[in-house]
């Protein structure tokens, strides 16, 4: 009895390794999710992938789904990554105002969680206030502001970058204020956002078809018996894959929106209806 439950205990870790450990799950209504991208990835086996900016920006983490081909959920393991992601913005234009230089920033989604954005300067010795701004409201006023903070530098040396918090859902532009004083402006160099984001570590079964979803809002977070033997999947062993583009704004799915097709069949339908209604009305007033 104990040698047949030990050899159980030590085969276990290697069933995990093998697909059957992360089989199919549920089947998944694909078409009530804003987003399926493909997973560009077609060897089978344990894999990871890291949500890139605009994953983060679209779901809320609970809708994530992987599904298979079938349109059936590929269970996984949710965990935060080690490392920040990176995502490099473009270079701003520079207003005056006085004693200040406004640099207005693209950001990547109007919608993204928490970040912290990195900027660098060539200057050598320099002080200067600075702080954040959100878009401007209809009133011509920013919708937030952050707090001011020096970056100040006299050292031997480069200087270190500046590091600014960034309120999620900051808007699809946020300016960087820099109190200039009687100085010329200060030169900066590359900017970027690092935010926090997360791994999706599950088997993959192979071949095309198998897609990230998400975009889906009153979905919960899945349940998935994988998270029983998550200690057993050793990441070392994983192999990284990546995503297909997200979609242009004009080619998401709007589970809401009413297919076109079918909103001109119910008009043609309400409109016939309509005039077989008026055509009874002036047939009976006729004969009255």
């Amino acid at each position: 009895m104990r040698k047949s439950a030990l050899l159980v205990l030590l085969a276990l870790p290697l069933a995990a390794q093998s697909p059957d450990a992360g089989r199919a799950g549920a089947p998944l209504a694909v078409e009530e999710f804003r987003y399926a991208r493909e997973i560009l990835q077609r060897e089978p086996g344990l894999a990871t992938l890291t949500l890139d900016d605009s994953a983060l920006a679209h779901s809320h983490l609970g809708d994530l789904r992987i599904a298979d081909s079938r349109g059936r959920q590929i269970p996984y393991l949710r965990e935060r990554s080690p490392d920040p992601l990176i995502v490099e913005l473009p270079a701003p234009e520079r207003v005056e105002d006085e004693t200040r230089s406004h640099y207005r920033l693209t950001m990547p989604h109007p919608r993204l969680p928490e970040a912290r954005l990195i900027v660098d300067t060539t200057a050598g010795v320099f002080e200067r206030s600075v702080h954040l701004e959100g878009p401007l409201s209809r009133r011509g006023r920013p919708e937030w502001i952050g707090a001011a903070r020096t970056w100040r530098h006299t050292e031997p040396g480069p200087a270190p970058p500046l590091t600014l918090e960034v309120p999620d859902h900051a808007g699809k532009t946020i300016d960087l204020v820099l109190d200039e004083g009687d100085n010329a402006p200060l030169p900066l160099g590359r900017m970027r956002l690092h935010l926090e984001t997360w791994t999706l570590r599950f088997f993959h079964p192979g071949g095309r078809g198998v897609r990230l979803l998400y975009g889906r809002d009153r979905l919960g977070e899945p349940r998935y018996d994988l998270s029983l033997i998550a200690a057993q999947l050793d990441p070392s062993r994983a192999r990284e894959v990546t995503l297909a583009p997200e979609p242009p704004a004009d080619r998401v799915n709007d589970p809401a929106r009413v297919p076109r097709g079918l909103f001109w069949g119910a008009l043609v339908g309400a409109v016939a209806v309509l005039l077989l209604v008026l055509a009874r009305l002036v047939r009976g007033e006729g004969t009255g």
